[in-house]
């Protein structure tokens, strides 16, 4: 009996894996936690216990068991794994580089074409054009982390009167996972903690999908802006903003 509980607590596991698409091995816990035992439970526990412990790379995260009766672990167990991380090595630049160069080339070569898109990356987004601008002050990267592996990154500036939120991008498989909601709550955090009220951003025009996203988020589109990036290149943007009150 114990080797069928055990089994049934690797396919409970495995499924919850396959909904977030995570990509690792996982050990299983089950209160009382004072005499942890992996994988060793009795079944009829697991429907009444309320805990859920997961042992995950390195992370233990502390589930009640009523989001599994609810239908909402998924949401639960996201939350625990997003990770948003300040850069500062040469190795997250790299690693900052190398998702612009695979969500660029994958988002915006239908909406702006192929050669902007290499102009964009060589001139704003290279590992080099990435360290001036952090070294300069005038960006702040992040990298947004989902159980343990870099899946998009953003990068604020501290303005006067708001945060401008220079760039959000997530590789595709993250969209719509709620990487991009942690994200700004943590830029508004940001704006708080330095006594701003607003959050500013630009948005291609034909970038329908992330129009509608930073509009369901709260933000309010103010109008259109073009602005010459050289190499014959324009960016033929939307500015949208949003305004908090306390």
């Amino acid at each position: 009996m114990i080797r069928l509980f055990a089994q049934t607590a690797k396919v409970i596991f495995w499924q919850i894996a396959a909904l977030l698409n995570l990509q690792t091995t996982c050990t299983i816990f089950f209160e009382p936690v004072q005499s942890i035992t992996p994988l060793l439970f009795d079944f009829r526990h697991f429907l009444s216990c309320t805990t859920f412990v997961m042992y995950f790379s390195g992370k233990i995260a502390i589930i009640p068991c009523k989001y599994f009766r609810s239908g909402s672990a998924d949401r639960a167990w996201r939350a625990v794994m997003i990770e948003i991380i300040r850069v500062a090595t040469r190795e997250q630049i790299q690693t900052i580089a190398a998702l612009a160069a695979e969500i660029w080339q994958e988002h915006y070569t239908p909406i702006i074409g192929a050669g902007q898109v290499q102009y964009m990356i060589g001139r704003f987004q290279s590992p080099e054009a990435i360290m001036q601008q952090i070294d300069s002050g005038e960006l702040v990267y992040f990298l947004i982390h989902f159980a343990g592996n870099a899946e998009g990154y953003f990068a604020i500036q501290l303005r006067p009167n708001e945060v401008f939120l220079s760039k959000l991008y997530l590789r595709a498989r993250m969209r719509g996972r709620g990487l991009a909601a942690r994200a700004l709550q943590f830029v508004k955090a940001v704006a708080a903690d330095n006594c701003l009220k607003r959050i500013s951003l630009t948005v291609n025009k034909n970038n329908k999908l992330a129009l509608q996203a930073y509009e369901k988020l709260g933000f309010i589109n103010e109008g259109p802006t073009v602005t010459d990036i050289g190499g014959g290149f324009v960016m033929d943007d939307y500015i949208l903003a949003l305004n908090m009150t306390k």
